[in-house]
C-alpha cells in the first residue's frame, strides 16, 4: 500500500546516501587538491632555488666583466711592467714538479683513484672456434655471453583494474555501499560498473 511515511524514510535514505556520496567525493577531492597543493609548492620552491642560483651566476658574471674592463682600462705601459716582473718572478723560482715524475706504478702504490678512462678495457672474445672431427665434421663453439641482469628492491606492482575490482568485491557479496566504502570512490560508479557488467 502507499503510504506517506514510507515514501519519506525512502526518500530520506535516498538523500543520506547522495549527502554520505557527496561527503565521499568531496573528501577525495579535497584530498587530491591537498596533494596537488603540496606538489606545487615544492615545484615553486624548486624554482624559487634555481632563481636563486641563476641571479648569484649572473652577479658573478657582471662582477668578472666588470674586473675585466677595469684591468683593460690600465696603461699598456703599466701592464707590460707588470707582465715582466711576473715573468721573471715566476722565472726564478724552480719548479717542483720539474724534479719528479709520477708514474702509473707510483701511482698504484700511493692508491690514488684514476679515472673512469684511464683503464683499458678488456677484450671480450666473440670469435667461434672452429673443432674438426676425424671423420671430417666440423662444427663451431659459439661462446655464450650473458648479459648482467638486476632486479629492483621494491617491484611495481600493477594496479587492478577498477572494473575487475567492483565485480571480484560483488562477487565476495559486499554490498554497493561497503564496494564503494573499500574502494574510496562513489556508489553511483560502483553502481554503474555493475549495472554494465551485471
Amino acid at each position: 500500500m502507499f503510504s506517506t511515511d514510507d515514501v519519506i524514510s525512502k526518500t530520506r535514505s535516498e538523500m543520506n546516501n547522495m549527502i554520505m556520496d557527496m561527503n565521499r567525493n568531496t573528501e577525495r577531492d579535497i584530498n587530491l587538491i591537498d596533494d596537488r597543493t603540496q606538489k606545487l609548492k615544492l615545484v615553486i620552491a624548486e624554482a624559487d632555488r634555481h632563481i636563486a642560483l641563476a641571479r648569484a651566476e649572473e652577479e658573478n658574471r657582471a662582477s668578472a666583466q666588470e674586473l675585466r674592463t677595469a684591468v683593460n682600462r690600465t696603461p699598456a705601459v703599466e701592464r707590460r711592467a707588470v707582465d715582466t716582473y711576473k715573468r721573471a718572478a715566476v722565472g726564478e723560482k724552480p719548479r717542483p714538479e720539474a724534479s719528479y715524475e709520477v708514474t702509473d706504478t707510483g701511482i698504484r702504490a700511493a692508491g690514488v683513484q684514476k679515472s673512469l678512462f684511464d683503464e683499458t678495457a678488456k677484450a671480450v672474445d666473440t670469435q667461434a672456434k672452429v673443432v674438426v672431427q676425424e671423420d671430417g665434421a666440423a662444427y663451431a663453439e659459439v661462446p655464450v655471453i650473458t648479459p648482467k641482469v638486476f632486479f629492483s628492491e621494491t617491484p611495481v606492482t600493477p594496479k587492478k583494474d577498477f572494473t575487475k575490482q567492483v565485480t571480484d568485491l560483488a562477487a565476495t557479496g559486499l554490498t554497493v555501499e561497503q564496494i564503494a566504502k573499500e574502494l574510496s570512490c562513489s556508489l553511483s560508479e560502483v553502481q554503474m560498473v555493475l549495472d554494465m557488467n551485471g
